[in-house]
């Protein structure tokens, strides 16, 4: 999916030049068939705790981390210097939700969870679209997203966990059984380190 997190680990290119790294954004399952087509030798794929993905066959998954859901709010916003927020707290808000793709589904299943029914207001569209925070920092209302896709200016937002939604994504790497290139074991075993460095730092407040 995402070959985002190997900065740091100068091992993957002095070690093995020859490593291709593709920095392309897939789903789950054309990232698992590349996989399994052998056009990929790992691939990190998401997993939605409200929507788990189902097992394929000759695939093995190395959990990295676990991506909490936070809510973005406006910098003035009323509730901007709390170190958590309740759902609930934010049933009169604005809500900016995708039109379509998982953080629209994400949306809808806090709001089914809390029994909200809120005003929205739709915009963007894919699995990370920009243009709902940018709507949250501009003051037009407030939005969910899980913390590593909070990509605006973190002095335009304020991003909190919520205190009665524990909701994450799992970050996965995904690879094939059985023994691999000397290249795709440092790669994994440098995910892996990246995983549990962002573990922890993703499991305290901004």
């Amino acid at each position: 999916m995402s070959s985002t997190g190997f900065d740091g680990h100068p091992e993957l290119t002095e070690v093995h030049p020859g490593l291709v790294i593709v920095d392309e954004l897939v789903d789950r399952a054309t990232a698992l068939d590349r996989l399994l087509r052998g056009a990929l030798d790992l691939a990190i794929v998401l997993e939605d705790d409200f929507d788990p993905a189902p097992r394929v066959d000759g695939v093995q998954l190395h959990p990295l981390f676990e991506d909490p859901v936070r809510v973005v709010l406006p910098v003035g916003h009323h509730l901007a210097d709390r170190l958590t927020v309740s759902v609930h707290e934010l049933a009169n808000e604005v809500w900016i939700r995708p039109h379509d793709g998982s953080a629209a589904h994400r949306l809808d299943a806090v709001l089914a969870r809390a029994g909200l029914r809120p005003a929205l207001l739709l915009a963007g569209r894919g699995d990370e679209p920009v243009e709902v925070q940018a709507l949250v920092a501009a003051g037009k209302g407030i939005t969910l997203a899980h913390d590593l896709t909070v990509v605006v200016n973190r002095n335009g937002v304020v991003v909190r966990p919520l205190t009665d939604e524990p909701g994450v994504r799992r970050v996965q790497a995904a690879v094939l059984p059985g023994r691999r290139p000397p290249a795709t074991h440092t790669a994994l075993q440098a995910l892996l380190r990246v995983g549990a460095e962002r573990g922890k730092r993703l499991t305290q407040p901004r």
